[in-house]
């Protein structure tokens, strides 16, 4: 069954500094062909499915598009054109903590952050000892986000967002989440969650990562495809490409 189906995908960015385009041509008698529109292709005619089940890396140099890829996919930007076609709700964690108030404690937080992810005050409430139990966080329900550490700061939004039972998770990133201990559960969880056949898109430079979690990757480079399919092959792609440019 498909769940995500991505046509002919572009995405344009204008990079053109709006401000000093119109007046400085002016004051400084500059041509106005440097001041011209800068257009930069971030996603390029992209054309994937992605099948319930599936776990698919998304891998490429910074800059290559694979954030942008899963923005558009979180809806939380559109594309230039061609489309995308969601069969199922997707619940991005581009960055963990979105949506937490550092003068909130622990307690507020996992409630405000439900809400963010769709999830109902009266449910929530109910699970805030699992949530807490689960980040290793019991002793600070009631102590402000501004006194917790880094560590503890993701270890609270990854156990909040696991506990929503997503069906559909997009990644970015975010496995260095705490200590190894925790960074091993969180491991764990996700084999646990693609073992219950739901779907993952995940963008990370760990390619030993992406060896282990995902089947299928995407190779990026500013925008463009070059090469999806089998996780195996198309990482043996980038790192030839890489080695070829090194």
């Amino acid at each position: 069954m498909k769940v995500i189906e991505m046509r002919n995908l572009h995405k344009r960015f204008n990079l053109t500094n709006r401000d000093f385009r119109h007046v400085l041509p002016f004051i400084l008698n500059i041509k106005k062909a440097a001041f011209q529109r800068k257009e930069v292709d971030a996603v390029s005619g992209l054309t994937f499915d992605i099948n319930e089940g599936d776990s698919i890396g998304l891998i490429g140099p910074n800059g290559g598009g694979k954030t942008t890829l899963l923005r558009l996919l979180a809806g939380i930007i559109q594309p230039t054109s061609g489309k995308i076609v969601l069969h199922k709700k997707v619940t991005p964690v581009l960055q963990l903590g979105s949506g937490f108030q550092n003068e909130l404690t622990a307690r507020e937080n996992i409630l405000l952050y439900g809400n963010f992810l769709g999830k109902k005050n009266s449910v929530m409430k109910k699970r805030i000892g699992k949530i807490l139990e689960y980040a290793e966080l019991r002793d600070y329900e009631n102590v402000k986000l501004k006194y917790f550490s880094s560590g503890m700061y993701s270890r609270l939004a990854f156990s909040v967002m696991i506990d929503t039972n997503p069906e559909v998770l997009l990644l970015d990133e975010i496995f260095a989440v705490g200590d190894m201990y925790f960074e091993k559960k969180s491991r764990a969880y996700m084999k646990n969650f693609l073992k219950e056949g739901k779907t993952l898109v995940m963008a990370s430079h760990d390619l030993k990562t992406m060896m282990t979690i995902t089947n299928k990757c995407i190779y990026l480079v500013k925008g463009k495809v070059m090469a999806q399919g089998s996780t195996k092959e198309v990482i043996k792609k980038y790192l030839g490409d890489f080695k070829k440019n090194a």
